[in-house]
């Protein structure tokens, strides 16, 4: 199923301030089989954006603990304007895919409501959490 979603531009951003979380609960299955639940992914708390860093193309490493399991992806930081989701069976997130997350960006006093990202590795990696 594809959700196609109305946009509004914004200026590109540049100071960035908050975090992202997603705006529904994201399900499915790694190419491994293995599967999973993504309720939401907190960037600011690793550190990944500062209040003065140039983000618009800039990509990110993102880490989601969920159960046992680490699962590892990267991110490119694409403008700032919310776009379509797409659902697959498997392999939800997916390299080139443009996924609209929530969350507040604050740019000279100005406030965003939320930013785009894409996929850019080729899957995501589970690794075993050890205790």
């Amino acid at each position: 199923m594809i959700e196609h979603r109305q946009y509004e531009r914004s200026e590109p951003i540049t100071n960035i301030t908050g975090y992202f979380e997603l705006e529904k609960v994201v399900t499915g299955e790694f190419s491994n089989c293995e599967n999973f639940i993504v309720k939401n992914i907190s960037i600011g708390g690793y550190n990944l954006l500062t209040n003065y860093a140039t983000t618009i193309g800039k990509n990110y490493n993102i880490f989601v603990n969920y159960g046992r399991q680490k699962y590892e992806f990267s991110v490119r930081i694409v403008h700032s304007s919310t776009c379509q989701i797409q659902e697959l069976p498997k392999n939800v997130f997916r390299p080139g895919v443009v996924y609209s997350v929530g969350c507040e960006v604050v740019v000279d006093r100005a406030v965003h409501k939320n930013l785009a990202l894409t996929i850019i590795k080729n899957d995501c990696k589970s690794n075993q959490v050890k205790n």
